[in-house]
């Protein structure tokens, strides 16, 4: 999980609808910025599909949704100290 959240500027994950994917990617690819699909989002977890992006393995990856949002809660305790 720590692989989505940190404190990382080259490494963002974004969300977008199907409808807006093809424009996301072509925004990306205008502004020479690497893009990928990573997989989709739906019901109570994440999933990966096998990619080749850093840290990752081919295979896929199911988190689920309340992890995620614990990881994402708790990813600046390090830094500013705990709530």
């Amino acid at each position: 999980v720590d692989l989505f959240f940190g404190e990382a500027p080259g490494r963002v994950i974004v969300s977008v609808s199907p409808a807006n994917l093809a424009h996301v990617v072509e925004a990306a690819n205008a502004a020479n910025v690497p893009c990928m699909h990573l997989g989709a989002v739906g019901g109570t977890a994440l999933v990966l599909e096998g990619g080749s992006a850093p840290g990752m393995k081919a295979d896929a990856v199911s988190i689920g949704v309340a992890a995620l949002r614990a990881s994402r809660e708790a990813c600046l305790d390090a830094i500013v100290g705990a709530r």
